[in-house]
């Protein structure tokens, strides 16, 4: 055991303490010496356990064992990951028992593989890691939390250099200060010809009429043949047969944008003396202009004539699509700036097309208009569906006394068949129909098996949750009777006083045979309607389309569930026939300034509610919106309730303003890319992209960053303010390709496409020794081939334990001691002697003066002589007075001796 300082030349400190204590002793009256010698003991010891902490005092100890944390490099570079296991491995074999290891893998990130342990044999590496990145640092970093100071220990890395993320140097000369070398073993990277492209070069913007030069730069370390390719997203413009040679080769094409907006490029090389195929693509894009392309979807085939022709008047290019054959992917919606639903129903558009339409309008800013119809808003069932989110108007009437009270019966196929997704629409379908409903109205929900059952009694729609509720209860089972349950809805119908009745039968079977032609002329008789959905091919279609057409309702196929709460939304708003507001009137203008104009009168309109933040531009007499617009998103979009065909506006399609008026509408809803002044830059830090946003005059804390691939996957970050209109975001990215990154939420500040390459993993073809050769010099380690002699080390064999903080904490405590003994007063006895000698027992001085001064003033009284009669004279003094004292003579010995002991400590 031993002793030792880190700061030695800190012990010279004693010195000016010693006299400082000294000049205290000198100068301090105030206490008895005992006590002067008690305070000066505790401050000699308080100023000694300081120093010896400022110094650094350190316990010495005999370390036993050595500890030694491998540090493996896992990365796609790595040619054979089983050499790096064989070499810590062949470590082990020079392992003492007493020696320790701990295991540390390394991608894109560290992670432990293996805990400080003084076992001889490893397990394979099986940690899950990101190889498309080497982050030798954090390998380092968490290595360096294994081993503490009062260890023997170095950490040894095994990798080939190529480092991508961190610096691992800066960490070794790190653990160098800390005295635990870092020594490097050399692995080989992936060895061989390697072509890769390393940057496609394009305008940042350009016109879709010209030809847009793309230069791609190819790098080789071989003379070689391959074939170039350029992809405009997924579509191949061009091939080039190339001869490369050792070096930078570049290559060009010219290639016509097929269409407008942000278009995506890609260049693919391929080659047979190749290595890794992970670098072989490189991606750019395009800001196109030209030609703004419309999507006109027409519910019926001609319904959008009248607007196609007045677009393309206009210059503008449009296609004209069924519901059944819209995009399914985002980028298919990306490449149009509007698109408009031309009187089509909800049920013909699955849930999913409808949420990549909310998407490409929300988050890429394509414009959506919807006219009217009979089979739009909320007569196409388009209640509750993402559609209706995004449009300015909500289905719903906001004066609902205006609807007549309907009767509404429910009759729903619960048979065993309709297990799963069909009858969780189905309930979903009957749900969107309860709220659709007023208090004014009933509702019935009957289902049905081999039996019927009253899910919900025929009754008003005054509670909607506790009907909700109920409906939620179905369960599927048992077989398939339709006519009875349909013959008691219509028996209960009938008994409502309602000014309409309507009944909604959805099966996906056939049923016993049953009088379905007279119960549907039963119902025709008594002004009830039927309508009909069949769930599927298998279901009876020819016997629900004729009850269906005898009972003046209408028919539907629902080939997919999720189509089945569309229908019901229809079928539940059509029913009241409300909904439609056919007295003709001349629309107002009621804002959109910039569009005034006279406007010739409408006939009809699909009656809708205003969204609070929405605005009218064209209003009816209730009123209700005709025309009406906002923002959602990056996108805009436009509510136009009467229709575009003629039908319900013959003075607006014969108007000659009709054309300037649509191309108005039209326009407007074209997707805003001007970058108003924000300035967007990025950079990848392994697979994490860090965006940066800088805007003049700019002041929020935090402004909202989405970046969206071409499949529509999204990702939303806060962006921080990092500097007076900066900020800046960190996205994971996990694969190569264009992005595009939308600046602001609420307030939109643009889109911007952003190009992510190829991982820096596989950017490299160089030879890293001379990197690994610096880490070892600066982690004051040996650059090494193999394990031969990596347990030898020149090191102390003396652990070191700081008492710093331990002499610290006894100075703290010795110090309330200091202060008792100063402050507190204790009882003190002494003993003095008498005036004939003898010893006596003293008391406390202080008390006994404090007694004396007590005692009332006293004439002195003389005992010599008798008492005469004295005749004072002016000029004889005044009397003695003095303090009588029931000691006597004993008082004045006391005082005598304060005195005389009084003037000794005065000497001293």
């Amino acid at each position: 055991m031993a002793i030792s300082f880190v700061n030695p030349w800190l012990l010279g400190l004693i010195v000016p303490a010693l006299y400082l204590l000294w000049h205290w002793w000198k100068r301090e009256r105030r206490y008895t010496k005992g006590r002067k010698w008690l305070v000066l003991s505790i401050r000699t010891l308080i100023f000694l356990l300081l120093i010896l902490a400022l110094a650094r005092l350190e316990w010495m100890y005999p370390v036993q064992g050595k500890t030694i944390v491998f540090v493996v490099d896992r990365s796609a570079s790595i040619a054979d990951s089983d050499i790096a296991f064989q070499q810590v491995e062949k470590a082990l074999q020079d392992k003492k028992p007493e020696d320790q290891i701990a295991i540390v893998t390394v991608g894109e990130e560290a992670v432990v593989e293996q805990s400080l342990s003084t076992a001889d044999t490893i397990p394979s590496f099986s940690a899950v890691i990101n190889k498309h990145a080497t982050n030798l640092a954090s390998g380092l970093r968490l290595a360096s939390g294994f081993i503490s100071d009062e260890m023997k220990g170095k950490v040894v890395l095994i990798s080939d250099g190529a480092e991508t993320v961190g610096q691992a140097r800066v960490e070794a000369d790190r653990l160098r200060e800390r005295g635990i070398p870092v020594d490097v073993v050399s692995l080989s990277s992936k060895q061989g010809p390697e072509v890769l492209l390393t940057e496609m070069k394009i305008p940042s913007k350009a016109y879709q009429t010209e030809k847009i030069p793309i230069r791609v730069q190819v790098k080789s370390t071989t003379d070689t043949k391959a074939t170039l390719r350029l992809y405009e997203k997924n579509r191949l413009v061009e091939e080039q047969k190339i001869s490369l040679v050792e070096g930078e080769n570049t290559f060009s094409f010219a290639t016509s944008a097929s269409q407008s907006g942000l278009v995506r490029y890609r260049a693919e090389i391929v080659s047979d003396q190749d290595t890794l195929p992970q670098n072989n693509q490189v991606y750019g894009f395009s800001q196109v202009s030209g030609n703004p392309r419309v999507l006109i979807v027409e519910g019926k085939p001609g319904e959008g004539q009248n607007l196609a022709d007045m677009l393309m008047q206009a210059g503008v290019e449009v296609k004209r699509s069924s519901a059944s054959s819209l995009p399914d992917t985002l980028e298919g919606y990306q490449q149009y700036e509007t698109m408009v639903l031309v009187n089509t129903p909800a049920y013909a558009i699955s849930t999913y097309k409808m949420e990549m339409i909310q998407s490409a309008v929300r988050d890429l800013g394509m414009g959506l208009i919807m006219t009217g119809g009979e089979n739009s808003y909320a007569l196409g069932g388009w209640f509750q569906t993402p559609i209706q989110t995004l449009l300015p108007v909500d289905m719903e009437l906001r004066d609902k006394k205006r609807m007549p009270s309907l009767g509404l019966m429910l009759v729903i196929d619960r048979s065993g068949s309709m297990s799963g997704q069909k009858l969780d629409m189905a309930k979903e379908a009957a749900i969107r129909s309860t709220q659709l409903l007023t208090p004014q109205d009933q509702l019935g929900v009957l289902a049905f098996d081999s039996k019927g059952e009253w899910i919900v009694s025929p009754q008003p729609v005054t509670n909607r949750d506790e009907l909700i509720g109920q409906i939620g209860g179905i369960v599927a089972d048992g077989g398939t009777s339709i006519y009875p349950a349909l013959t008691e809805s219509y028996q209960a119908l009938s008994q409502l006083k309602v000014k309409r009745k309507h009944i909604i039968l959805l099966t996906d079977g056939h049923s016993s045979e049953g009088d379905y032609t007279g119960l549907a002329q039963k119902m025709q008789a008594e002004g009830i309607t039927l309508s009909t959905i069949a769930v599927g091919a298998g279901a009876d279609q020819v016997l629900l389309e004729s009850i269906a057409q005898v009972g003046k309702g209408r028919h539907y196929l629902a080939e997919s569930p999720d189509q089945i709460p569309t229908i019901f939304s229809k079928e539940a708003t059509m029913a009241t026939r409300s909904y439609v507001v056919d007295e003709p009137f001349i629309p107002k203008w009621v804002g959109a300034k910039e569009w005034h104009s006279q406007v010739p009168p409408l006939r009809a309109y699909v009656a809708t509610t205003p969204k609070q933040t929405a605005e009218m531009v064209l209003a009816s007499s209730y009123p209700d919106p005709v025309l009406a617009r906002w923002q959602y998103g990056l996108g805009r979009t436009v509510a136009w309730t009467s229709d575009i065909s003629g039908k319900w506006s013959p003075d607006w399609v014969n108007w000659n303003g009709f054309p300037k008026f649509w191309n108005q509408v039209v326009t407007w809803s074209y997707p805003q890319y001007q970058n108003n002044g924000v300035h967007v830059e990025h950079q990848m830090d392994g697979n994490q992209m860090i965006l940066r946003v800088s805007k003049e005059n700019l002041n929020q804390h935090e402004i909202q960053l989405q970046l969206l691939d071409d499949e529509g996957n999204k990702e939303s970050v806060s962006a921080k303010m990092v500097a007076p209109g900066e900020y800046e975001g960190v996205f994971s990215i996990d694969e190569p390709g264009v992005y595009f990154a939308q600046v602001g939420n609420p307030v939109s500040l643009g889109t911007y496409g952003i190009t992510v390459p190829y991982s820096a993993e596989y950017a490299s073809i160089e030879n890293k020794t001379h990197y690994l050769e610096q880490i070892a010099t600066a982690g004051g380690g040996v650059h090494r081939t193999d394990m031969s002699g990596v347990w030898q080390w020149e090191e102390s064999k003396w652990g070191k334990q700081s008492l710093a903080w331990y002499l610290i904490f006894v100075a703290l405590l010795l110090w309330p001691f200091d202060i008792a003994c100063r402050k507190i007063s204790w009882p003190i006895i002494r003993l003095e002697k008498k005036e004939n000698g003898k010893q006596m027992k003293q008391v406390e001085r202080l008390h006994q003066l404090k007694q004396v001064r007590k005692q009332p003033l006293v004439e002195k009284k003389e005992y010599a002589k008798p008492p005469t009669k004295i005749t004072p004279s002016p000029s004889a003094p005044p009397k003695k007075i003095v303090r009588q004292s029931p000691q006597g003579t004993h008082l004045s010995s006391l005082l005598a001796a304060k005195r005389k002991r009084d003037q000794q400590e005065q000497k001293e």
